[in-house]
Protein backbone atom coordinates (compact mmCIF):
# COMPACT_ATOMS: atom_id res chain seq x y z
CA UNK A 1 0.00 0.00 0.00
CA UNK A 2 2.77 2.41 0.93
CA UNK A 3 4.67 1.49 -2.23
CA UNK A 4 1.61 2.30 -4.35
CA UNK A 5 1.20 5.65 -2.61
CA UNK A 6 4.89 6.35 -3.15
CA UNK A 7 4.50 5.60 -6.86
CA UNK A 8 1.46 7.89 -7.03
CA UNK A 9 3.33 10.68 -5.29
CA UNK A 10 6.31 10.16 -7.60
CA UNK A 11 4.12 10.36 -10.70
CA UNK A 12 2.43 13.48 -9.32
CA UNK A 13 5.81 15.01 -8.58
CA UNK A 14 7.00 14.22 -12.12
CA UNK A 15 3.90 15.91 -13.52
CA UNK A 16 4.60 18.96 -11.35
CA UNK A 17 8.21 19.13 -12.51
CA UNK A 18 7.13 18.86 -16.14
CA UNK A 19 4.55 21.61 -15.73
CA UNK A 20 7.04 23.86 -13.94
CA UNK A 21 9.62 23.30 -16.68
CA UNK A 22 7.11 24.17 -19.40
CA UNK A 23 6.12 27.35 -17.57
CA UNK A 24 9.78 28.26 -17.14
CA UNK A 25 10.30 27.71 -20.86
CA UNK A 26 7.64 30.31 -21.61
CA UNK A 27 9.27 32.77 -19.22
CA UNK A 28 12.77 32.19 -20.58
CA UNK A 29 11.50 32.97 -24.09
CA UNK A 30 10.62 36.44 -22.73
CA UNK A 31 7.48 36.53 -24.80
CA UNK A 32 4.37 38.40 -23.80
CA UNK A 33 1.92 36.41 -21.66
CA UNK A 34 -0.71 34.66 -23.76
CA UNK A 35 -3.85 33.14 -22.21
CA UNK A 36 -3.22 34.83 -18.87
CA UNK A 37 -6.26 33.20 -17.23
CA UNK A 38 -5.11 29.75 -18.31
CA UNK A 39 -1.62 30.45 -17.03
CA UNK A 40 -3.05 31.48 -13.66
CA UNK A 41 -5.13 28.28 -13.47
CA UNK A 42 -2.07 26.15 -14.24
CA UNK A 43 -0.10 27.83 -11.46
CA UNK A 44 -2.92 27.36 -8.95
CA UNK A 45 -3.30 23.65 -9.74
CA UNK A 46 0.50 23.23 -9.69
CA UNK A 47 0.76 24.77 -6.21
CA UNK A 48 -2.14 22.63 -4.94
CA UNK A 49 -0.54 19.46 -6.35
CA UNK A 50 2.82 20.28 -4.78
CA UNK A 51 1.10 20.86 -1.42
CA UNK A 52 -0.64 17.48 -1.63
CA UNK A 53 2.72 15.83 -2.36
CA UNK A 54 4.36 17.51 0.63
CA UNK A 55 1.48 16.30 2.81
CA UNK A 56 1.86 12.76 1.35
CA UNK A 57 -1.76 12.86 0.28
CA UNK A 58 -1.39 10.45 -2.64
CA UNK A 59 -5.06 10.32 -3.76
CA UNK A 60 -5.38 14.10 -3.82
CA UNK A 61 -1.96 14.52 -5.44
CA UNK A 62 -2.90 11.97 -8.14
CA UNK A 63 -6.23 13.66 -8.84
CA UNK A 64 -4.62 17.11 -8.98
CA UNK A 65 -1.76 15.83 -11.18
CA UNK A 66 -4.28 14.49 -13.69
CA UNK A 67 -6.08 17.81 -13.65
CA UNK A 68 -2.73 19.62 -14.01
CA UNK A 69 -1.97 17.64 -17.15
CA UNK A 70 -5.34 18.64 -18.63
CA UNK A 71 -5.17 22.34 -17.74
CA UNK A 72 -1.62 22.79 -18.95
CA UNK A 73 -2.45 21.07 -22.25
CA UNK A 74 -5.49 23.32 -22.66
CA UNK A 75 -3.42 26.36 -21.73
CA UNK A 76 -0.76 25.57 -24.32
CA UNK A 77 -3.35 25.23 -27.08
CA UNK A 78 -4.97 28.54 -26.17
CA UNK A 79 -1.59 30.16 -25.70
CA UNK A 80 -0.43 29.12 -29.16
CA UNK A 81 -3.68 30.26 -30.75
CA UNK A 82 -3.35 33.67 -29.07
CA UNK A 83 0.30 33.89 -30.07
CA UNK A 84 -0.53 33.21 -33.73
CA UNK A 85 -3.26 35.86 -33.69
CA UNK A 86 -0.90 38.32 -32.02
CA UNK A 87 1.89 37.70 -34.51
CA UNK A 88 -0.52 38.31 -37.39
CA UNK A 89 -1.95 41.45 -35.77
CA UNK A 90 1.53 42.75 -34.97
CA UNK A 91 2.75 42.12 -38.52
CA UNK A 92 -0.30 43.90 -39.93
CA UNK A 93 0.15 46.87 -37.61
CA UNK A 94 3.86 47.09 -38.40
CA UNK A 95 3.06 47.13 -42.09
CA UNK A 96 0.52 49.93 -41.61
CA UNK A 97 3.03 52.02 -39.66
CA UNK A 98 5.73 51.37 -42.27
CA UNK A 99 3.39 52.43 -45.09
CA UNK A 100 2.45 55.64 -43.26
CA UNK A 101 6.12 56.37 -42.58
CA UNK A 102 7.06 55.76 -46.21
CA UNK A 103 4.19 57.86 -47.56
CA UNK A 104 4.94 60.64 -45.08
CA UNK A 105 8.59 60.66 -46.21
CA UNK A 106 7.38 60.99 -49.79
CA UNK A 107 5.22 63.98 -48.93
CA UNK A 108 8.11 65.56 -47.00
CA UNK A 109 10.25 65.25 -50.12
CA UNK A 110 7.60 66.97 -52.24
CA UNK A 111 8.52 70.67 -52.40
CA UNK A 112 5.05 71.72 -53.48
CA UNK A 113 3.43 69.90 -50.56
CA UNK A 114 5.92 71.28 -48.04
CA UNK A 115 5.54 74.81 -49.39
CA UNK A 116 1.80 74.91 -48.89
CA UNK A 117 1.03 72.27 -46.27
CA UNK A 118 4.08 72.05 -43.99
CA UNK A 119 2.09 72.65 -40.80
CA UNK A 120 -0.25 69.76 -41.56
CA UNK A 121 2.69 67.50 -42.43
CA UNK A 122 4.45 68.45 -39.18
CA UNK A 123 1.32 67.44 -37.27
CA UNK A 124 1.46 63.96 -38.77
CA UNK A 125 5.21 63.68 -38.14
CA UNK A 126 4.45 64.26 -34.45
CA UNK A 127 1.53 61.86 -34.60
CA UNK A 128 3.72 59.14 -36.11
CA UNK A 129 5.67 59.09 -32.85
CA UNK A 130 2.50 58.28 -30.91
CA UNK A 131 1.51 55.66 -33.50
CA UNK A 132 4.87 53.94 -33.10
CA UNK A 133 4.40 54.03 -29.31
CA UNK A 134 0.98 52.41 -29.75
CA UNK A 135 2.58 49.68 -31.88
CA UNK A 136 5.22 49.04 -29.24
CA UNK A 137 2.48 48.78 -26.62
CA UNK A 138 0.41 46.29 -28.69
CA UNK A 139 -2.36 48.88 -29.04
CA UNK A 140 -3.12 47.74 -32.55
CA UNK A 141 -6.54 49.37 -32.50
CA UNK A 142 -4.93 52.80 -32.30
CA UNK A 143 -2.69 51.92 -35.22
CA UNK A 144 -5.73 50.89 -37.25
CA UNK A 145 -7.50 54.17 -36.47
CA UNK A 146 -4.46 56.10 -37.65
CA UNK A 147 -4.22 54.00 -40.82
CA UNK A 148 -7.90 54.66 -41.56
CA UNK A 149 -7.35 58.40 -41.14
CA UNK A 150 -4.11 58.53 -43.12
CA UNK A 151 -5.47 57.83 -46.60
CA UNK A 152 -8.06 60.66 -46.68
CA UNK A 153 -5.48 62.95 -45.06
CA UNK A 154 -2.87 62.19 -47.73
CA UNK A 155 -5.42 62.73 -50.48
CA UNK A 156 -6.54 66.04 -48.99
CA UNK A 157 -2.93 67.19 -48.63
CA UNK A 158 -2.19 66.47 -52.29
CA UNK A 159 -5.39 68.16 -53.42
CA UNK A 160 -4.76 71.20 -51.24
CA UNK A 161 -1.14 71.54 -52.39
CA UNK A 162 -2.18 71.22 -56.02
CA UNK A 163 -4.92 73.82 -55.65
CA UNK A 164 -2.61 76.23 -53.84
CA UNK A 165 0.08 75.79 -56.48
CA UNK A 166 -2.40 76.38 -59.30
CA UNK A 167 -3.41 79.63 -57.62
CA UNK A 168 0.23 80.56 -57.27
CA UNK A 169 0.94 79.79 -60.93
CA UNK A 170 -1.95 82.05 -61.95
CA UNK A 171 -0.79 84.77 -59.58
CA UNK A 172 2.76 84.62 -60.95
CA UNK A 173 1.39 84.99 -64.46
CA UNK A 174 -0.54 88.07 -63.34
CA UNK A 175 2.55 89.46 -61.60
CA UNK A 176 4.73 88.96 -64.67
CA UNK A 177 2.15 90.64 -66.86
CA UNK A 178 1.89 93.64 -64.54
CA UNK A 179 5.68 93.95 -64.41
CA UNK A 180 5.78 94.00 -68.21
CA UNK A 181 3.20 96.80 -68.25
CA UNK A 182 5.21 98.75 -65.71
CA UNK A 183 8.38 98.35 -67.74
CA UNK A 184 6.53 99.65 -70.77
CA UNK A 185 5.52 102.73 -68.76
CA UNK A 186 9.11 103.49 -67.82
CA UNK A 187 9.05 102.03 -64.31
CA UNK A 188 12.06 100.22 -62.86
CA UNK A 189 11.42 97.50 -60.33
CA UNK A 190 12.84 98.00 -56.88
CA UNK A 191 15.69 95.63 -56.03
CA UNK A 192 14.20 92.36 -54.80
CA UNK A 193 10.75 93.12 -56.20
CA UNK A 194 8.39 91.36 -56.73
CA UNK A 195 8.54 89.66 -53.34
CA UNK A 196 6.24 88.15 -50.78
CA UNK A 197 4.95 90.59 -48.21
CA UNK A 198 5.77 87.97 -45.54
CA UNK A 199 8.40 85.55 -46.89
CA UNK A 200 7.59 82.91 -44.26
CA UNK A 201 4.01 82.75 -45.53
CA UNK A 202 3.89 81.74 -49.22
CA UNK A 203 0.20 82.63 -49.45
CA UNK A 204 0.79 86.22 -48.35
CA UNK A 205 0.49 88.97 -50.95
CA UNK A 206 3.17 89.52 -53.56
CA UNK A 207 4.35 93.14 -53.50
CA UNK A 208 5.45 94.81 -56.73
CA UNK A 209 7.33 98.04 -56.09
CA UNK A 210 8.60 100.21 -58.93
CA UNK A 211 9.75 103.77 -59.53
CA UNK A 212 10.41 106.03 -62.49
CA UNK A 213 13.57 108.11 -62.81
CA UNK A 214 11.32 111.16 -62.57
CA UNK A 215 10.32 110.10 -59.05
CA UNK A 216 6.82 108.65 -59.48
CA UNK A 217 6.41 105.41 -57.51
CA UNK A 218 3.90 102.59 -57.66
CA UNK A 219 3.21 99.65 -55.38
CA UNK A 220 0.86 96.80 -56.28
CA UNK A 221 -0.27 94.10 -53.84
CA UNK A 222 -1.34 90.88 -55.55
CA UNK A 223 -3.06 88.34 -53.24
CA UNK A 224 -2.57 84.60 -53.53
CA UNK A 225 -6.28 84.14 -54.08
CA UNK A 226 -7.17 86.40 -56.96
CA UNK A 227 -10.80 86.39 -55.82
CA UNK A 228 -9.51 88.85 -53.25
CA UNK A 229 -8.49 92.45 -53.89
CA UNK A 230 -5.56 93.53 -56.02
CA UNK A 231 -4.51 96.81 -54.44
CA UNK A 232 -2.29 99.59 -55.75
CA UNK A 233 -0.77 102.70 -54.29
CA UNK A 234 0.91 105.55 -56.19
CA UNK A 235 3.14 108.30 -54.89
CA UNK A 236 4.89 111.30 -56.37
CA UNK A 237 2.18 112.31 -58.84
CA UNK A 238 1.17 115.95 -58.97
CA UNK A 239 -2.51 116.77 -58.62
CA UNK A 240 -3.77 119.68 -60.63
CA UNK A 241 -6.48 121.83 -59.00
CA UNK A 242 -9.51 122.92 -60.99
CA UNK A 243 -13.18 123.67 -60.51
CA UNK A 244 -15.66 120.82 -61.00
CA UNK A 245 -18.84 121.20 -63.03
CA UNK A 246 -20.85 121.78 -59.85
CA UNK A 247 -18.55 124.62 -58.87
CA UNK A 248 -16.72 122.79 -56.12
CA UNK A 249 -12.91 122.73 -56.00
CA UNK A 250 -11.42 119.45 -57.25
CA UNK A 251 -8.13 117.96 -58.36
CA UNK A 252 -7.11 115.79 -61.27
CA UNK A 253 -4.13 113.59 -61.99
CA UNK A 254 -4.22 112.34 -65.57
CA UNK A 255 -0.76 110.77 -65.40
CA UNK A 256 -1.63 108.58 -62.41
CA UNK A 257 -4.98 107.59 -63.91
CA UNK A 258 -3.29 106.58 -67.17
CA UNK A 259 -0.94 104.26 -65.29
CA UNK A 260 -3.80 102.60 -63.43
CA UNK A 261 -6.02 102.34 -66.51
CA UNK A 262 -3.30 100.30 -68.19
CA UNK A 263 -3.09 98.12 -65.07
CA UNK A 264 -6.86 97.67 -65.15
CA UNK A 265 -6.78 96.71 -68.80
CA UNK A 266 -4.46 93.85 -67.97
CA UNK A 267 -6.40 92.78 -64.89
CA UNK A 268 -9.84 93.06 -66.48
CA UNK A 269 -9.09 92.01 -70.03
CA UNK A 270 -6.60 89.18 -69.56
CA UNK A 271 -7.55 87.74 -66.17
CA UNK A 272 -11.15 88.76 -65.52
CA UNK A 273 -10.17 90.66 -62.40
CA UNK A 274 -12.57 93.59 -62.21
CA UNK A 275 -11.03 96.62 -60.56
CA UNK A 276 -12.10 100.12 -59.65
CA UNK A 277 -10.47 103.25 -61.07
CA UNK A 278 -7.96 105.27 -59.12
CA UNK A 279 -9.50 107.53 -56.53
CA UNK A 280 -8.30 110.15 -54.08
CA UNK A 281 -9.69 112.78 -51.81
CA UNK A 282 -10.87 115.78 -53.81
CA UNK A 283 -11.20 113.95 -57.14
CA UNK A 284 -13.71 115.50 -59.56
CA UNK A 285 -17.00 113.52 -59.08
CA UNK A 286 -17.59 113.62 -62.84
CA UNK A 287 -14.41 111.60 -63.31
CA UNK A 288 -15.38 108.90 -60.81
CA UNK A 289 -16.91 106.06 -62.70
CA UNK A 290 -19.97 104.25 -61.55
CA UNK A 291 -19.18 101.41 -59.15
CA UNK A 292 -15.92 102.86 -57.86
CA UNK A 293 -15.21 103.05 -54.16
CA UNK A 294 -14.00 105.93 -52.05
CA UNK A 295 -10.64 104.77 -50.81
CA UNK A 296 -8.48 106.68 -48.35
CA UNK A 297 -5.72 108.88 -49.70
CA UNK A 298 -3.54 111.68 -48.50
CA UNK A 299 -0.90 114.10 -49.77
CA UNK A 300 0.20 113.05 -53.22
CA UNK A 301 -0.79 109.40 -52.73
CA UNK A 302 -3.41 107.75 -54.91
CA UNK A 303 -4.90 104.40 -54.06
CA UNK A 304 -7.18 101.88 -55.64
CA UNK A 305 -8.09 98.24 -55.50
CA UNK A 306 -9.61 95.57 -57.65
CA UNK A 307 -11.25 92.19 -57.06
CA UNK A 308 -12.12 89.17 -59.20
CA UNK A 309 -15.26 89.37 -61.25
Amino acid sequence: MQEEQARQLSRADAECRSAAARIAEYDNAKERVFDALGRSEVEQVLVATQSAIVEHDAPTATELAERLAVVIEDHEKKREAERVRWVAACAGARLKVALIDEALSGLKADQVVMRWCQNRIDEWIARLVTIEAALAGDRFGEVQIAADEWKPFAESILNEAQEMQLREDRRQYVVRSLCEVLAGQGFVLKNGSPALDYPEYPNSAVMIQARRLSGEALAISVPHDLDERVEYDLDGYERRPHTAADGTPATSCDAAELVIEQMRTVLDGQFGIESSPLEWEGKDPDRIRKGSKDLPGGGDEHRGRGGAA
